[in-house]
């Protein structure tokens, strides 16, 4: 399918992967308010906690260079199914 074209994707799925980029977006702001719970709960240290953290933007960043590759080939409409 060529850039610009119109693909017949029901909007429930043009939704659904709207929410769930914005879900993943999101757990990225949000990882600072589960710091404290997860070192009081599990006994986790500092370091720990960051290394997990730093873990996570590791794989949010692969991520997004992967689907950035993946872009030239096919669209985010044909990625969501």
């Amino acid at each position: 399918m060529a850039r610009g074209t119109t693909t017949n994707l029901p909007r429930e799925a043009i939704l659904a992967a709207g929410a769930f980029t914005a879900l993943g977006t999101g757990a990225i702001y949000m990882w600072s308010i589960f710091n404290k719970p997860l070192m009081e709960e599990f006994g986790f240290t500092t370091s720990e906690v960051s290394m997990i953290y730093s873990l996570f933007l590791l794989a949010s960043c692969l991520h997004w260079c992967y689907r950035a590759r993946t872009n030239d080939f096919c669209t985010s409409g044909q990625l969501a199914y």
